[in-house]
This record gives structure tokens, C-alpha cells and sequence, in this order.
């Protein structure tokens, strides 16, 4: 990643213990970015064989396609070269996105790293844990919240995943 980090919500991964540091300046965070790749709907459904979808920056030609519809005969899953299991490329609509997206075996988009920076942490920092690790095995589970001052503490030991690990960004330091 190059130049300022824009304000907004990002999926990232850390380790605690290896990517966090502090100083007489602030405390840090070393946050690896992803994203997801997006494709427009459109675009996906006018796709045919002999077509080439960029995938990641590479050309990927298009020797196969099934789609499947739902009862509304609208493309929800367009089947690449292959499903998964025969190493082809899933789409799968997402419709509070209004794109596609590649799908993983886990019915879970596939995420793909944008790069690392080294995030300030802002003086009003906030951490939120929304997973259920405070409370395991509820569903409905305390989040575990905190300022910078418990941060340490609380993110010795820990990792952060991309599917569910979101960091703000406002004014190029890590809010939330």
C-alpha cells in the first residue's frame, strides 16, 4: 500500500504480539489490508464462453460457463472453467452489494491482500470484539470493548482475521 490510507472500513488481519508496538509518540498497529474483488452484475451476466475475466489482475480465459438462477431467472452463481472442486472460479451474487464476488469452499468470498501498513492508534481508539470468544458457545455475546489504554492487554496473544476483522480509519490513524 502506497500514500495516506483513506478514511473508512477495512478488513485486516494482525498478530498481537508481533504487530503491535508502542513508543513515547502513540501505539502502533502493523495492519495487513484486504479486499474483495467485485464484478459487475451486468458484466457477469453477459459473460460467454471464449470471454476473459481479469481475476486479480490476470486474464483468465472462459472454456466453460454455468450459471444457476433462482426462481426469478436471475443469475445467482456463475461456475467458471469448473465448480470449486474441479479448481474453477465461483462468482456468487451478493445482494446488499448488488455485485459478484469469487466465492471459497467455506461459501465465504475469497479475500485477497492490498498490502501492510503501520496504523497510529487515534487518541479516542476503541477496540470491539464482535466475535463470541468473550462469552464462547453464545450467540448473542458481550462484546468485549476497550480504549487504547486496555488495547495491550487485550490484544496480547491474539489475531485478527480478515473475514471479521475491521479496522476505521479516520484521518489515517486506526479509530475502531
Amino acid at each position: 500500500m502506497e500514500g495516506a490510507i483513506s478514511d473508512g472500513v477495512y478488513h485486516v488481519t494482525a498478530d498481537g504480539n508481533a504487530d503491535y508496538s508502542a513508543d513515547a509518540d502513540g501505539q502502533y498497529m502493523v495492519l495487513k489490508f484486504w479486499s474483495y474483488e467485485t464484478f459487475d452484475k451486468d458484466a457477469v451476466n453477459q459473460m460467454k464462453v471464449g470471454d476473459v475475466l481479469l481475476l486479480r489482475g490476470e486474464p483468465r480465459r472462459i472454456d466453460a460457463l454455468k450459471r444457476s438462477e433462482n426462481s426469478l431467472g436471475e443469475t445467482t452463481c456463475a461456475d467458471i472453467n469448473g465448480d470449486m472442486a474441479e479448481d474453477g472460479i465461483t462468482l456468487a451474487y451478493d445482494y446488499e452489494e448488488n455485485c459478484f464476488q469469487e466465492e471459497a469452499e467455506n461459501d465465504a468470498y475469497v479475500l485477497y491482500s492490498v498490502g501492510s501498513r503501520k496504523v497510529k492508534l487515534a487518541a479516542d481508539f476503541l477496540y470491539a470484539d464482535h466475535s463470541s470468544v468473550a462469552n464462547p458457545g453464545d450467540p448473542e455475546s458481550e462484546w468485549a470493548r476497550g480504549d487504547a489504554a486496555a488495547f495491550p492487554d487485550y490484544i496480547a496473544g491474539r489475531e485478527l482475521y480478515g473475514n471479521n476483522s475491521y479496522a476505521q480509519i479516520r484521518g489515517g490513524e486506526l479509530a475502531e
